[in-house]
């Protein structure tokens, strides 16, 4: 019995838990935007989702046809740089200690042994590890103190506007499904 409940869970689950992800998510007034819209001269204009209806979606104090978006993107919030700048430094410290001992190597060991080159290719990767990490670090840092916005695009064959009562009147939804 228990083996047929645990079989049952398995096949009947994971549909739903689809079902679950794949409701829509609601653009609510007040939220930051980005339209893109080029036969009306809008290119990436940013600003705040007012309202929207079947055809006009209103962001500031614009009426935008829906035919005329080619774009919408919704603000998901501010992210940090961090790790774009530890790939960054770590990758310009790595580089940097490379190129300095494989200069020092063609300059030193012009010539030498099989067993000095042995030397000098692991004295590379030593150096070239040592400097990246500091590199890294640096670059983290220096991403830690700039910011970009995180912009989520929304499928404009995806849009829904809905409207809802409310005891003040009735509120304008717009639905993104993703």
């Amino acid at each position: 019995m228990r083996r047929m409940l645990s079989i049952v869970a398995l096949i009947v689950v994971p549909p739903l838990a689809n079902i679950t992800a794949q409701e829509p998510a609601n653009i609510e007034p007040g939220s930051r935007v980005r339209v893109t819209a080029p036969t009306i001269g809008l290119s990436k204009y940013t600003g705040t989702f007012m309202a929207a209806n079947n055809d006009t979606l209103v962001v500031d104090t614009l009426s935008i046809s829906m035919r005329a978006l080619t774009g919408l993107d919704v603000h998901r919030g501010v992210m940090s740089n961090v790790g774009r700048g530890a790939l960054i430094g770590g990758s310009i410290g790595g580089g940097l200690g490379m190129a300095l001992l494989i200069i020092g190597a063609a300059i030193d060991c012009f010539g030498c042994a099989e067993a000095d080159a042995g030397y000098w290719i692991w004295g590379t990767v030593a150096v070239t590890a040592l400097l990246a990490a500091p590199g890294a670090g640096i670059g983290a840092l220096i991403g830690r103190l700039s910011t970009h916005d995180n912009w989520e695009e929304t499928p404009l064959n995806h849009l829904h506007v809905s409207f809802a009562p409310r005891r003040d009147g009735f509120a304008v939804g717009l639905s993104v499904a993703f």
